[in-house]
């Protein structure tokens, strides 16, 4: 039996894979069931780059063979997560006539491709995303749904979110190798900040940042729609580079130290010395906590320093009334909150999810590192219909069935009814809102 009950997500980082599985069907009260997740060691990648793919399937095939005999089905379909791969943000305009005045469906379906049209270069990309920001009647902005507007001239504005080919293919190997099907390639920085951000958030301007082991990718949300994102190439990796360098340990140890033993905070209260085993001496020697604590506090800031340049570099600003959401295995490093905070003077949150939106139904501590999965199957359990749609629109019919051609970028569906009128269920795959 194959997995047609399940949807299952991976995403894989520099250090580790994480995998999720959810139910198709929503429980009673409409929210998403998270069955599964699972996390295990990984080799192969750095930085988003691929530097063995063997090593890279081998650990697809694993953990997903594991996932296997927990739902007992056989897995054959994934929903995969894309982070960096040189990802483009192409921002473009169309324009058309409205032949009777009024705007309909038709109308909006002709000015978001003939904006697609106009993004440049697009066709020569991996395209993971496209969909309208908004639109404008006779020249009036900011519209976000022209639906029976009435004027001479329809506009609208459109993102669209590509990658280089070659380096989507590689990835897409990997699973390949592991005899699995790609489902979707989703661009996990949008999904998941689409999902954890408020409306207010989203309007006020917001800050998702994902803190990986080699590298800490950000996203940014303004006037209600993604403005874009970046990486910086530190992550919590060095952090435990800096502490194996102090201690004269290995990685493995350093790592344990951090994610156990380190806390950034300022506590009178605080042990400031544990013991740890050198499994070479087979005996236990001592640890001056306070002493690891400084070096790892500096990395840490660094990290937010960096993080500033580049908002300000790239969008003109650090000052952000949402605040900044932290989600990423780094995440959950003991007073990295209170760091992040006294470095932008932003507010800093966790990622807690809506209860309304997903059921657990294993025991879980909303650790940070399962955001982009968990974040990936609310999207598509919500969207069951938009799964593994050519995001090229251009190489579609323009004449045929909307709900087939293309895909939108609003993660969470504005309503639990499958039922709506076919005119509704079509035209919000177009409109942003």
């Amino acid at each position: 039996m194959t997995n047609d009950q399940y949807l299952v997500a991976i995403d894989i980082g520099s250090s580790s894979i994480k995998l999720a599985i959810a139910k198709k069907v929503l429980d009673e009260k409409k929210r998403v069931q998270i069955c599964a997740l699972l996390e295990r060691p990984v080799f192969g990648i750095k930085r988003g780059s691929i530097t063995d793919m063997s090593e890279l399937s081998k650990a697809v095939y694993d953990i997903v063979a594991e996932a296997e005999s927990i739902i007992d089905v056989t897995i054959q379909n994934v929903l995969v997560g894309i982070n960096t791969f040189g990802v483009e943000f192409i921002n473009s305009e169309g324009y058309i006539a409205l032949s009777n005045n009024e705007v309909n469906e038709d109308d909006v379906d002709r000015v978001v491709r003939d904006s697609f049209r106009k993004a440049f270069n697009v066709r020569e990309k991996e395209i993971l995303q496209h969909s309208p920001v908004n639109f404008s009647v006779d020249d009036q902005p900011g519209i976000r749904n022209p639906i029976g507007m009435l004027g001479s001239k329809l506009g609208c504005r459109t993102i669209t979110i590509c990658a280089e080919p070659v380096s989507i293919r590689n990835f897409s190997r990997i699973f390949q190798q592991a005899d699995l099907d790609v489902l979707d390639k989703l661009y996990m920085p949008l999904i998941s900040s689409d999902l954890i951000f408020t409306s207010r958030q989203k309007n006020t301007g917001a800050v998702l940042v994902d803190i990986g082991y080699s590298s800490t990718v950000y996203t940014v949300w303004l006037n209600d729609e993604i403005a874009g994102s970046g990486v910086i190439n530190i992550g919590s990796e060095q952090i435990s580079s800096d502490i194996a360098y102090f201690t004269k340990t290995s990685i493995e140890n350093a790592d344990e130290i951090k994610k156990n033993h380190l806390n950034l905070l300022t506590d009178d209260n605080q042990i400031n010395e544990i013991e740890m085993f050198d499994p070479e001496t087979k005996l236990n020697y001592p640890l001056n906590l306070k002493e690891i604590k400084n070096f790892a506090i500096e990395r840490v800031e660094e990290i937010f320093v960096l993080l500033l340049e580049n908002l300000k570099k790239q969008f003109n600003q650090t000052e952000y009334n949402g605040g900044i959401v932290l989600i990423g295995g780094g995440a959950n490093l003991k007073g990295i909150h209170d760091i992040a905070k006294q470095v932008t003077g932003l507010p800093i949150y966790n990622n807690i999810y809506n209860d309304s939106q997903v059921k657990f139904i294993l025991k879980f501590d909303y650790d940070c590192i399962y955001a982009n999965v968990v974040s990936m199957l609310i999207h598509s359990v919500n969207n069951l219909d938009e799964i593994g749609i050519e995001k090229n629109i251009l190489d579609t019919n323009s004449n045929s069935n909307n709900s087939h051609s293309h895909k939108k970028l609003t993660a969470v569906p504005r309503s639990g009814n499958h039922n709506e009128s076919t005119f509704w269920s079509n035209i919000r795959r177009w409109l942003p809102f």
